[in-house]
């Protein structure tokens, strides 16, 4: 069964200091609220951000389940003990503490078909500088919100 999951989307265009601080705010706010993030989903032309991007998370002791991509472009720059590598039942997972998933694509519609696939149209976010990848995103996601550039509590 399908859990109300949240997923933020960081596309190719995002700003760096935007992401850092929506991801931040997302995971480690309030984690046992339901719209604490769960799944990052990484443009690969983003993965060399996630060691910046991910510092306030070592901070706060946050494990990451990462795919193959995301766990080479963190090793050495995340702490070893928090960073694990993902296995398929990560992606649909309801993280109620201190811990992600992380799924690297190479375009929109990869994100978006992984949205769909371990999505409950609960919260769902981009991270975007791009006008027609927004719209998109917005139009192509059913969920209960979709936010834009912000924090998804």
């Amino acid at each position: 069964m399908k859990k109300k999951i949240v997923q933020i989307y960081y596309d190719k265009t995002g700003n760096r200091d935007l992401a850092l601080s929506v991801i931040n705010n997302s995971r480690t706010r309030r984690t046992i609220v339901d719209n604490t993030l769960d799944c990052l989903i990484v443009h690969s032309a983003r993965l060399f951000d996630l060691s910046i991007v991910f510092n306030p998370l070592a901070d706060a002791q946050v494990v990451i389940y990462a795919d193959e991509r995301a766990m080479q472009a963190l090793q050495g720059r995340y702490p070893v003990d928090l960073l694990k590598q993902i296995n398929e039942n990560s992606y649909g997972t309801k993280f109620p503490d201190y811990a992600m998933a992380v799924k690297t694509v190479d375009s929109i519609e990869e994100a978006l078909e992984h949205i769909s696939r371990y999505g409950l149209c609960h919260i769902e976010g981009i991270i975007s500088a791009d006008a027609n990848n927004i719209e998109l995103f917005k139009n192509s996601v059913a969920s209960d919100a979709v936010t834009v550039n912000v924090f998804t509590l």
